[in-house]
């Protein structure tokens, strides 16, 4: 299906592929996820120049996702949070609080079993339809590489739910992080060289960015904000991994 000639006004986004690159007008970006969406929205929050047009709304919660309902309602909270803000594009970054069972019509189904992918992709498509009929784009931002093998192996999977069920919405796309943080081989890396200096990327729990792996992540999602929606938009300060080891 091709993708919806959906200009918005006075914002300058847009997905169709033959859409001219434009300056961004005003866009309320509202940036919604798990504790790594924390980090994501901090990140953005340094590399998104206030006079760049883009207005972010960080709205992340902690320890939440789309498993666990009776803790935290994320498609019930992303209605209110649409309404409020009436955003022109909404960031999503979830997951990484989502390897466990979940409750569908009051029976228990386990991680990673069919019914629990289909539930599960249920949930992920009622934000996805939540945020495009309120008049947004959605960006989907996929999760990282993690240093546990089993722990990363579920993200995977994760992220190819995602990129499924967003490849359905012509109003969306996915972008992966995977490679952005994997090293040589596709492994885990605590560290890299970034713009030809040593760094941290990732906090001590193999799972966490750090303040500096926040910044590479953010130079990477603006970059893609501007490819994908065909306006011109830079980082403030870009962070770019340039080796490894």
């Amino acid at each position: 299906m091709a993708p919806v000639v959906r200009v918005s006004p006075g914002c300058g986004l847009s997905l169709d592929p033959d859409a001219p690159i434009v300056a961004v007008g005003h866009c309320r970006v509202l940036e919604v996820g798990d504790s790594l969406g924390n980090d994501l929205g901090w990140g953005l929050a340094r590399e998104v120049s206030p006079t760049s047009g883009l207005e972010l709304v960080q709205a992340d919660v902690s320890a939440t996702g789309l498993a666990n309902r009776a803790f935290y309602d994320w498609p019930a909270q992303l209605e209110v949070d649409l309404h409020r803000y009436h955003p022109q594009l909404v960031l999503i970054s979830l997951g990484g609080d989502d390897e466990q069972g979940m409750l569908v019509d009051g029976r228990a189904v386990q991680f990673p079993t069919p019914a629990w992918q289909r539930a599960y992709i249920g949930r992920v498509a009622s934000m996805l339809a939540e945020a495009v009929a309120s008049g947004a784009y959605v960006l989907w931002v996929g999760m990282p590489v993690m240093e546990q093998p089993e722990f990363s192996a579920g993200i995977a999977l994760l992220d190819s739910l995602y990129l499924r069920v967003v490849h359905t919405f012509p109003e969306a796309a996915f972008v992966s992080t995977w490679k952005l943080f994997a090293g040589p081989g596709g492994r885990f890396e605590q560290g890299a060289e970034v713009d030809g200096a040593p760094a941290s990327l990732r906090q001590a729990d193999g799972v966490h960015y750090s303040f500096t792996g926040e910044n590479v992540l953010a130079t990477y999602v603006v970059r893609q904000i501007a490819r994908i929606f065909h306006v011109r938009l830079a980082p403030t300060d870009p962070e770019v991994v340039t080796g490894w080891g």
